[in-house]
């Protein structure tokens, strides 16, 4: 469990990156999306709720997604 918690908090903090990088969010929303990513870790400390984490960031993944990239993030049309 804690295997697969790392690799989609991985993922999503790449996700992340490219918000801050590349994405044409506002500086709040941008700082929003990253503190959320950043409590969602909070969810490890709890023994009977850490599987949380993995679904928070998850859910994080296709919103941050989708606000960078756009609705074609998660249909993927082109």
């Amino acid at each position: 469990m804690l295997v697969w918690s790392l690799v989609v908090g991985f993922l999503t903090l790449l996700l992340v990156a490219f918000m801050w990088l590349f994405g044409d969010l506002s500086f709040r929303a941008k700082l929003i999306l990253t503190l959320l990513y950043i409590a969602s870790f909070g969810f490890l400390f709890w023994r009977d709720y850490n599987f949380l984490a993995i679904v928070s960031q998850c859910f994080l993944a296709v919103c941050i997604g989708g606000a960078v990239f756009g609705v074609e993030f998660l249909t993927r049309r082109h």
